[in-house]
């Protein structure tokens, strides 16, 4: 509802908002005479804590008369007073016996057990998430090596390819030389093409030499691939046994498991397929996982798809055993809660699965991608090698040629020249072929190193949320056992006051039922009030909380809680609480009145850098969202906020200011930026 007023609210503000900027009035200069604008004002520090009040109706009971009441069932076992004895407040009256195998005592192991299972789960958890982010760490640093390689060897090609292109064209160039000066002796002419055979001879060996190198580049990038592949896969494997004995704790699948499932019966009650499909898929998962655990791969492709068909049998085990616990049916051995945790807890395994198998196939695409990128670049670096070989062969040639005669010199300084040009063509494609290549495994490092910071990334952020949730999971049982606690507690029955018991109404050996009477005190200044919470609102009481109470004329009396219904009426499906008033309170309000009992609870927001402020004072547009605080000048300055969240009369918001600032929070509707303020009094 509250949430519903904000959007109105903002709904509004955009409907004035578009409708000034419609119909522009034409601007006059105000600034020398805006008026004063008189505010009020609280420091951020003040409204940084939302307050939630609770009030609930209550009714004044005599105190002339104090009934003890059996707050559970059970056998009488001991009794500890007669008539007529004076009995003090808290002094044991009564013990109830319940048997072994109680609804009570069975609610309290199993809240034990849920809670130190939870423990085991979270601790277990971290120990499955630490080491596969330490995995995921081995595999960021191995590939930043591979990648900072792989950038090197490009960086050092480049600056050998320079070089050698220079030798190239400068061979040319004596060619060239060579056609031009024709006049030269023949030596001269020999020592030019002898110049150009050895030029092609290097070239031959450089092709040479960067097709093995190439060949050794590769390999070592198939390697460091098939590592993370090997570490990967491992993380899949360890993750898979976690989620098998997982899923084996909630439904006991294994027959040779040891933890006890009382609730067996429940599961899949609603449809049997779902108990046989989910036992199925999880001994096939299981049968799996072991032979894949024991099994000698032939490479990593093998490896991977192994996993991968692992992962799916894993991941249809999560998907019927999801399926069975939303065919299983709540009981006092499976409760609604146990059984929400169980449904949250499989749905996290199917994330973790999931995630799983993108991370296995992105491996897969990458082992793919190598072996295609290995088979384009070493072809063309063969070519490239042959080609040389070529041109050497004619190179030799020529010398042999002119060493037999020098007929035809002109044409032999031609086919110099030619040759020397096709030697720096073929020098070119080559080394663009290598720099191509080296470039193309600096672009393959990247993308490896890359995904295996999102790996590493997406392991911590996996983590943290499901420790959360485990830890909130874990929370919530606690507040189980205490529940669970304090109904075993219940057992004992104690007098609520110091009084003189008028009436015993049990004796030992007697059966009793929650509500039943115990016994009859008589007091002469007991005053107590009497009200009913809903089940939403039962955690923020215990015995012993102080509330405040307030009659239809504004006195306020002051008391604490003295007793908790442990069973909620069976029509208005609220719990009963009782108020013991103080005695320094003053005169008691009338018996039989209707009061209004009062509970406040602050609340500060979690992150440093945010606040709550009431929703009222923060004005939003179509723009921004802002606030007005109140300088050392007087004057109004409009400060931009962001809103994170709304929360009933209140708004979670993002701010740097100081905790000292303040906030204007009454007549901010009539400022605008700048105006002058007068400050009548700070509001409270």
């Amino acid at each position: 509802m509250q949430q519903r007023r904000f959007l109105s609210f903002v709904g509004l503000l955009l409907i004035l908002s578009a409708c000034s900027s419609q119909a522009q009035p034409e601007v006059v200069d105000q600034t020398l005479s805006r008026p004063t604008v008189p505010v009020k004002t609280r420091s951020l520090s003040e409204l940084a804590i939302r307050e939630r009040g609770l009030e609930y109706p209550g009714v004044v009971v005599s105190g002339s008369e104090v009934r003890v009441i059996s707050k559970s069932a059970g056998t009488v076992s001991e009794l500890s007073f007669e008539v007529g004895d004076t009995v003090r407040s808290g002094q044991t009256l009564v013990r109830l016996d319940v048997g072994e195998s109680s609804v009570t005592k069975t609610n309290y192991q199993n809240a034990l057990q849920a809670r130190d299972n939870m423990q085991r789960n979270i601790t277990n958890t971290a120990q499955v998430s630490d080491e596969q982010i330490r995995q995921a760490s081995l595999a960021v640093e191995q590939a930043r090596q591979s990648f900072e390689l792989a950038r090197k060897n490009y960086d050092n090609l480049q600056n050998s390819a320079e070089k050698d292109m220079r030798s190239s064209e400068i061979a040319a160039e004596q060619a060239r030389s060579g056609r031009d000066n024709l006049g030269k002796t023949t030596d001269e002419s020999l020592k030019s093409a002898q110049l150009g055979y050895d030029t092609a001879k290097v070239a031959t060996e450089g092709a040479r030499i960067s097709l093995e190198n190439r060949k050794k580049d590769f390999e070592k990038a198939s390697g460091d691939l098939q590592e993370n592949i090997k570490i990967a896969t491992d993380g899949a494997i360890t993750l898979a046994g976690a989620l098998l004995d997982g899923v084996n704790a909630m439904t006991g699948f294994d027959d040779k498991n040891l933890v006890n499932i009382s609730y067996r019966d429940n599961l899949g009650a609603l449809k049997q397929s779902t108990y046989e499909s989910a036992e199925e898929a999880y001994e096939e998962a299981k049968r799996f996982y072991n032979q894949v655990k024991n099994e000698t791969f032939s490479g990593p492709s093998s490896r991977l798809q192994s996993i991968l068909e692992l992962l799916s049998k894993i991941k249809r085990m999560t998907d019927t055993s999801k399926d069975l616990l939303d065919n299983s049916f709540v009981s006092a051995a499976l409760s609604l809660d146990l059984l929400s945790r169980f449904q949250t807890s499989l749905a996290g395994y199917q994330a973790q699965v999931t995630q799983m198998e993108l991370t296995m196939n992105q491996l897969k695409q990458s082992d793919e991608k190598l072996d295609l990128d290995t088979s384009s670049v070493l072809e063309g670096l063969q070519k490239a090698y042959e080609i040389t070989l070529q041109q050497e062969k004619s190179a030799a040639q020529a010398v042999e040629n002119l060493k037999a005669g020098n007929t035809a010199q002109q044409d032999q300084a031609g086919y110099g020249v030619t040759l020397a040009e096709n030697q720096v063509k073929s020098l070119s494609v080559k080394l663009q072929t290598q720099l191509d290549a080296a470039k193309a495994q600096v672009d393959l490092a990247d993308l490896q190193y890359k995904t295996a910071q999102t790996a590493l990334e997406t392991a911590r952020k996996g983590r943290t949320s499901q420790l959360d949730s485990l830890n909130s999971q874990l929370d919530a049982m606690e507040g189980q056992l205490n529940l669970a606690k304090i109904q075993l507690d219940q057992l004992t029955v104690a007098a609520p006051v110091t009084a003189r018991v008028q009436k015993k109404e049990v004796d030992v050996g007697q059966v009793v039922n929650p509500g039943q009477s115990i016994a009859v005190l008589q007091g002469d200044d007991v005053v107590k009030v009497q009200f009913f919470v809903p089940e939403t609102d039962l955690s923020a009481f215990s015995l012993a909380t102080p509330l405040e109470i307030r009659n239809k004329s504004g006195i306020r009396f002051s008391g604490t809680v003295s007793a908790i219904s442990p069973q909620a009426d069976p029509v208005s499906r609220r719990f009963l609480i009782d108020i013991t008033l103080d005695q320094n309170s003053g005169s008691f309000p009338v018996v039989g009145a209707v009061v209004t009992v009062l509970y406040r609870q602050a609340k500060a927001a979690a992150d440093a850098d945010s606040v709550y402020l009431p929703l009222e004072i923060v004005t939003v547009n179509q723009n921004e969202s802002f606030i007005y605080v109140a300088t050392a000048e007087n004057a109004a300055k409009k400060y931009p906020v962001t809103v994170v969240a709304v929360e009933g009369e209140y708004a979670l918001i993002k701010t740097d200011l100081p905790v000292a600032t303040q906030i204007i929070v009454e007549g901010q509707k009539l400022l605008k930026d700048g105006d002058p303020v007068s400050i009548e009094q700070k509001s409270s």
